[in-house]
């Protein structure tokens, strides 16, 4: 019941491969855990703060610094974790999410 509702990536599931999501559902929020082939990510503008989900750094926030879109990639500088101040090059659009709160 949660297909075409927007949400909120909250954490990275161990082992990396879902992701707790707070999601909308007709005025309450709803905590979901799913599995990264049920999600979509919505790609940050660049100078804006999102979370690696997949890769390096998964799991982390960083600042897009660079959006490259005819090759659907963008690149992020970590901002917490073990690589805090890396620069990550040509991530692929579906390996980074948006931030965003519920409202």
């Amino acid at each position: 019941a949660l297909y075409k509702c927007k949400g909120a990536v909250t954490k990275v599931v161990e082992g990396g491969f879902g992701a707790e999501v707070a999601v909308d559902v007709e005025g309450r929020a709803v905590v979901a855990v799913l599995d990264q082939d049920d999600l979509e990510t919505t790609v940050p503008k660049a100078g804006q703060m999102g979370m690696v989900v997949r890769g390096i750094g998964r799991g982390t926030r960083g600042t897009i610094t660079t959006i490259r879109k005819e090759a659907f990639q963008c690149d992020v500088r970590l901002g917490e974790g073990l690589h805090q101040g890396a620069l990550l090059e040509g991530l692929e659009y579906e390996d980074e999410c948006r931030l965003a709160p519920l409202s």
